[in-house]
């Protein structure tokens, strides 16, 4: 048997995620089928649809399911976006292009290399040239904020195909911006558990994990941090923030916070995060200290 995935043209709104999360329940509930994506009526796609499907396409390959993709019937432009940001060239096994124009690589970590993780955000997302007048200290300070979202994939997520990352320089929009999907235990899960309350809504255990210094970990270690400061610097600075884990949902647009339990959702967290790249300087929030070292 096999299970189809007919993707269609997909941006970042919440019918699009929506969208999204309808694949993950179709091939979540035929666990024995095959998966075929076909692209018949796809005319674009985002980096945080190219990251949940290559994700998708890994998590069904991990049950032990082959993994068809058409590419004959993907159009030419939007062929030739997939192969500049290495989505076909990873999951094809074919050579990676040497010209990349404005696509921040697609990228799968499955053993939490944090070092090589760090030297992506920094080379790949953060590159010379898209962030305005970022200096070095700055870019180290913003690439800490992201790696909590990271670490916390491999410490409480525990998603068997680890941490997937694609993303998308847009110039005429003056807009930068970096998708990190995971098919583990959701946040609004792990806070549940943590606090033994598993009748929250999914939208107060976002709001929850995204407050100053809330952690669940269970050493002494303080922890936290990134979350909060993340969202901070976003709405500093005009950014915008969305996080879907399980039904739950997080935002920071026009500089305001908000958080909701969702009809819709997956197992997992998906994070994306859009920074202006014509900014003449970046302000930074009230911070707390961090928790440690990039390394």
């Amino acid at each position: 048997m096999i299970v189809s995935i007919d993707v269609p043209r997909l941006n970042d709104s919440h019918e699009d995620f929506d969208t999204l999360f309808d694949f993950w329940h179709k091939v979540t509930h035929s666990e024995k089928s095959d998966v075929l994506f076909t692209f018949e009526q796809c005319s674009f796609l985002q980096q945080n649809a190219v990251a949940f499907l290559g994700g998708l396409a890994r998590l069904a390959q991990y049950q032990g399911r082959k993994v068809i993709i058409r590419k004959a019937t993907i159009r030419q432009n939007v062929k030739d976006h997939l192969i500049r940001n290495e989505f076909l060239c990873t999951l094809l096994d074919e050579s990676k292009p040497e010209k990349k124009a404005n696509t921040i690589p697609y990228h799968e970590d499955r053993r939490g290399d944090k070092r090589s993780y760090i030297k992506y955000l920094q080379e790949s997302w953060l590159q010379s040239g898209w962030t305005g007048q970022i200096s070095k200290e700055l870019k180290e300070l913003i690439t800490q904020f992201v790696i909590e979202a990271y670490v916390n994939v491999f410490e409480h997520a525990r998603s068997p195909v680890g941490v997937i990352t694609c993303g998308q320089r847009f110039p005429n929009l003056d807009q930068l911006k970096l998708a990190l999907v995971d098919f583990g235990v959701s946040i609004p899960a792990n806070v549940r558990k943590h606090l033994s309350k598993p009748e929250m809504p999914a939208g107060e255990a976002i709001d929850w994990a995204f407050a100053r210094g809330r952690t669940t970990k269970t050493s002494t270690m303080t922890g936290g941090l990134g979350l909060d400061n993340l969202k901070g610097f976003i709405a500093e600075n005009g950014g915008n923030l969305l996080v879907y884990s399980g039904n739950g949902y997080a935002s920071v647009k026009n500089g305001s916070f908000m958080t909701e339990t969702r009809p819709t959702g997956f197992i997992g967290t998906l994070v994306q995060i859009t920074l202006k790249t014509k900014a003449s300087y970046y302000r930074l929030p009230p911070m707390t200290e961090s928790d440690g070292d990039l390394f």
